[in-house]
């Protein structure tokens, strides 16, 4: 314990400086002052994601995601990687998931004006500046990723929303079809640019050696010039889903290793529960650790995990089986640890090792400039971000959390009559069948609500 307490020592006992403002076009800005090191970590994220990808064009955000890095109207085709590459920049990148589409760069503080003009660039002026060609060479590289990822293997994320989540859901995202891909053209991008990559559909939050209200002052210059017109209403943020009842989906097909996962919905709000489904989540991967791969049948790649969506928590266990490993006999043992976490609480010196594990995964959050600025973008949609808390309040709230409180946690959500159940098993056919043990691989809305 005292290690992680030496981690966090120099993070201060209260909260950095936040400053939280919205610009006249709409933009929220969301900044962060920490001296540490002479670096900032920068964050835009758009909300607008696969979800919103139009019937029929599937695969338009993750195209459009992909043409934002083929240059704007002031910045050439490339130029912004390379541009990033020259002063020292790191991780430089962009994802795009069911909800948001996110850009993020880490640099040193004093090129930080640098940034903010690329991704201005990105926001307002990528549109009129798309090159046939280039859209035709990032088309066939999307298509190529679609393509890579057509066995059970890599598709079990693709299948697990189809099948839990009720048409409409915009987490219920069904994998981009080649011909929708192949049907995209540049007026498809150039609209979806118009429609969601617009100031008043974004938040933008610095993180680092920055004095804040000069900051503030560079944004409104490289930001505050920017339009755009509400072209639809606002996303609501998705109601959270609850299990009625047991799914199971089965995969076969030609892959390395089998695999078995496990998926409940947490029925609470995100804030209200992050310290003990955090420590939950712990205990569980620090079980699967000394009872289950320690015989042998599980390999490096399993764990437990936990995902948020719009304020709501999914907790997971993955076990990817070695290839000599018997998978009745790994299901039953996983079946047994998890009713060991529900039968009883942690012993004292179980609960005092995970919690350092959580506290040490909390403090690694917080001493990355990005993943803090991603904290305060997150938190967009759940009251005030400048009430972000402390590291050392978040570790307070672990260290508050009891055995009996885990244990009753674990009773009410490892429920295995309210679980999400998929394994995915080997044939000696490169076709994949997909079957359901309650007879239709999508649930209705009667079961998830």
């Amino acid at each position: 314990m005292l290690l992680c307490f030496g981690l966090i020592s120099r993070a201060g006992a209260q909260s950095p400086d936040t400053r939280r403002f919205v610009l006249d076009n709409g933009l929220e800005v969301l900044l962060q002052q920490d001296d540490r090191s002479a670096r900032v970590g920068i964050v835009v994220s758009y909300r607008v994601g696969a979800g919103h990808d139009p019937q029929g064009y599937r695969g338009l955000a993750h195209l459009t995601e992909h043409m934002t890095f083929r240059g704007s109207r002031h910045v050439a085709p490339l130029a912004a990687l390379a541009a990033y590459q020259r002063v020292g920049a790191t991780e430089v990148n962009a994802y795009t998931s069911a909800t948001e589409t996110v850009y993020h760069v880490n640099l040193p503080a004093d090129q930080l004006p640098l940034a903010l003009w690329i991704e201005s660039d990105r926001m307002g002026f990528v549109a009129g500046a798309i090159d046939a060609a280039a859209f035709v060479l990032e088309r066939a590289v999307v298509l190529d990723e679609r393509r890579l990822r057509q066995g059970p293997d890599s598709r079990r994320r693709e299948l697990l929303a189809e099948a839990c989540y009720p048409e409409g859901h915009p987490y219920r995202v069904a994998a981009s079809d080649e011909e929708d891909l192949e049907d995209l053209q540049v007026d498809h991008v150039r609209w979806f640019l118009q429609a969601h990559y617009r100031p008043d559909n974004a938040t933008l939050a610095i993180v680092g050696d920055i004095d804040l209200a000069a900051t503030a002052a560079q944004v409104e210059r490289y930001f505050g010039p920017l339009r755009g017109a509400a072209l639809e209403a606002p996303r609501k943020p998705a109601a959270a889903i609850v299990y009625r009842g047991t799914r199971r989906l089965q995969l076969e097909g030609s892959v390395s290793r089998e695999r078995i996962d496990l998926q409940w919905a947490l029925p609470c709000e995100l804030e209200s529960c992050r310290p003990v489904a955090t420590l939950l989540r712990e205990l569980l991967e620090r079980r699967i650790q000394a009872n289950i791969e320690q015989l042998g049948s599980v390999a490096s790649r399993s764990g437990a995990a936990l995902s948020t969506h719009d304020g709501h928590f999914e907790l997971s266990v993955s076990l990817a089986l070695a290839v000599t490993a018997d998978l009745e006999r790994v299901r039953s043992r996983l079946r047994e640890e998890i009713a060991r976490v529900v039968a009883e609480p942690p012993a004292e010196s179980e609960l005092a090792a995970t919690r350092t594990s959580a506290i040490v995964g909390e403090t690694a959050r917080w001493e990355s400039l990005i993943g803090r600025a991603r904290m305060l973008t997150r938190r967009r949609d759940r009251g005030n971000p400048e009430t972000l808390p402390s590291v050392q309040q978040s570790i307070a709230a672990l260290e508050a959390v009891t055995a009996e409180a885990l244990h009753e946690a674990a009773k009410q959500w490892l429920r295995m009559d309210r679980v999400f159940e998929w394994e995915i098993s080997k044939n000696r056919r490169v076709e994949m069948r997909v079957d359901n043990d309650e007879g239709d691989l999508l649930p209705t809305e009667r079961a998830l609500r």
